[in-house]
């Protein structure tokens, strides 16, 4: 169903006095997300676009008040000279200005701190911390460290986001009141720039799941398909500080998908906004497409994925990512070469017996087989 008059927000007025205010607020936000709610994803987007500038100043002050910056945006870099710019052009033309840019050098050799010292120069939101490179996830937790805003997201420094993304998703957020709310991206090839997309970054499988605010319980059967990708998700900071939520203190790659699983997890008020703000970049270096250097790694990763999920009792949920990832992890070590698999056969090993002891896994008579052979 189409909205009617989608500006009706407009005809707020201010109550005389402080008491009628804080009355007031809370039917403000209802009224918005009752708006919200009959409206396509377009039309949430220009909705929330309007919000800061028609809304009455006085109630939009109110209802957005936060001290520090309304969203912080992390940026870890190592070696990205080539990209950089055009990621930290995306962030400082960000049409919600009250926004802060953390940007971790993690021991670039090529000129990208040069490129993040330029540009802090000129835009004083753009901070630097630098540090000897100890991959992504310790670069994440140094960043999350220092924001200071209500909300964060992470953006990868050769990917880029569209110039409204902070104040939809922002807005959004806060209407809803949201722990996190993750959104869809476009995939382009490095050297084409030619975009195609993905059922997993659109977010299809929440196409069945059409309330605003949700829990695991609520999205219970396709939970284990959410897309994983930390930079397609904008969290809360008091929900990420009250739940322990942190990243890896460790140099682990894959290190987002454990990072997300604890959060959806926990998240008390999980939401979605199906509007395209991110651009990911494609290229030959993505980590994801050198698992044959990596999958000691993904194997700790899956791991812990399990280990994370277990306690919460649901054996559903359990045997959904057991059926996810488990056949993922065989076809891959199967298509290795006979060098990599030697190389990781101890991971697999391990892998396997995890399986078996903790979560009594029904493997095949190809991987049994493969076991007894290996461990005599």
């Amino acid at each position: 169903m189409k909205v009617k008059n989608p500006n009706d927000f407009m005809d707020f007025s201010v109550p005389l006095c402080n008491e009628n205010e804080q009355a007031f607020l809370p039917e403000v936000k209802k009224h918005l997300q009752n708006q919200l709610a009959l409206m396509t994803g377009t039309e949430k987007r220009k909705f929330l676009k309007d919000i800061l500038t028609k809304l009455p100043k006085k109630i939009s002050q109110k209802l957005f008040a936060t001290k520090g910056p309304f969203v912080s945006l992390v940026v870890c870099v190592y070696n990205m000279e080539k990209y950089l710019a055009e990621c930290l052009e995306s962030l400082i033309h960000q049409t919600l200005q009250n926004i802060e840019i953390i940007c971790v050098n993690d021991g670039s050799m090529d000129h990208s701190l040069k490129i993040l010292q330029d540009y802090a120069a000129h835009d004083k939101r753009i901070k630097i911390v630098s540090q000897n490179n100890q991959g992504p996830s310790i670069a994440r937790r140094v960043g999350m460290s220092h924001v200071t805003g209500e909300y964060t997201q992470y953006v990868d420094a050769d990917d880029y986001l569209e110039a409204d993304a902070c104040e939809c998703l922002y807005l959004y957020s806060k209407i809803y009141d949201l722990d996190m709310c993750s959104f869809m991206a476009i995939e382009f090839f490095d050297e084409t720039r030619k975009e195609y997309e993905t059922p997993y970054h659109r977010l299809q499988w929440l196409d069945a799941y059409p309330k605003p605010v949700m829990t695991v319980e609520d999205i219970q059967p396709i939970v284990h398909k959410v897309a994983v990708s930390t930079a397609l998700t904008i969290y809360k900071n008091k929900f990420l500080k009250n739940c322990r939520i942190e990243w890896e203190n460790k140099p682990l790659l894959f290190e987002d998908t454990l990072f997300f699983t604890e959060a959806i997890f926990k998240a008390k008020r999980f939401g979605s906004l199906k509007e395209t703000f991110y651009h990911r970049r494609v290229h030959e270096a993505s980590v994801t497409h050198n698992l044959d250097a990596h999958f000691s790694e993904w194997c700790q990763v899956v791991l812990g994925v399990f280990a994370m999920v277990k306690p919460y009792g649901n054996k559903e949920i359990l045997n959904n990512y057991l059926e996810l990832y488990v056949p993922q992890w065989w076809n891959i070590y199967n298509n290795f070469s006979v060098p990599l698999q030697n190389r990781y056969k101890q991971d697999v090993l391990n892998f396997y017996e995890q399986l078996i002891l903790e979560y009594q896994y029904p493997v095949t008579q190809e991987m049994q087989h493969w076991y007894n052979t290996i461990s005599k």
